[in-house]
């Protein structure tokens, strides 16, 4: 059985004057106030991600999500120069950029799948970025990302995206946990059966 997940494009980065923040980024997490876990839980000691790289989160106020992203050296390439070199900020530190998806729930995507969405972040960045290269205002806020439709093999995907107990009943809970808990185990077993 198939089914349909939405991800949300999300960008972080810097520029020249701004620290790290997300500029673009899904509805739902800009309105509780979480488009910085696109920043506080992509950094890492290696900022260049190339591959595709899979996070879980778990967040008080955004709920479960995943994320799905890449990191590269800004250049002026984005800006429209070439021939393509690093960008700076003010101390001379190389620029990065974080390419990425955010679902709700725990989705089972083909990586296929989520290297064709990646591709379109990526053209999504050569739109925002050369806007963003040049603000110095700390106040505005990221633009709101649309949601991208993907296909999933995991039934257990679609009943995951937004899950809360109703009724307050929370015997639903374990059972839920259970089911999350076997697709990834299931998921992590053909990964690791198939290296």
């Amino acid at each position: 059985m198939s089914g349909v997940v939405e991800a949300w494009p999300f960008i972080a980065t810097r520029n020249a004057t701004l620290d790290w923040r997300p500029i673009l980024a899904p509805p739902f997490l800009i309105k509780v106030r979480s488009d910085y876990l696109l920043v506080t839980e992509t950094s890492g000691a290696d900022p260049h991600l190339l591959l595709a790289t899979r996070k879980l989160v778990d967040s008080d106020r955004a709920g479960a999500i995943t994320l799905v992203f890449s990191s590269r050296v800004a250049t002026t390439e984005l800006l429209g120069h070439e021939p393509p070199e690093p960008l700076l900020d003010r101390f001379g530190r190389p620029v990065h950029v974080v390419e990425g998806l955010v679902f709700r729930g725990r989705p089972s995507v083909s990586p296929s799948e989520q290297e064709a969405s990646l591709a379109a972040v990526r053209a999504l960045t050569r739109e925002q970025f050369p806007v963003f290269w040049h603000q110095v205002d700390e106040g505005v806020p990221p633009k709101h990302s649309a949601a991208m439709r993907m296909p999933t093999d995991s039934p257990a995907a679609v009943a995951t995206t937004d899950v809360k107990p109703k009724g307050g009943s929370h015997r639903s809970l374990p059972l839920l946990m259970a089911v999350v808990l076997t697709v990834i185990a299931v998921v992590w077993w053909r990964a690791r059966a198939g290296s």
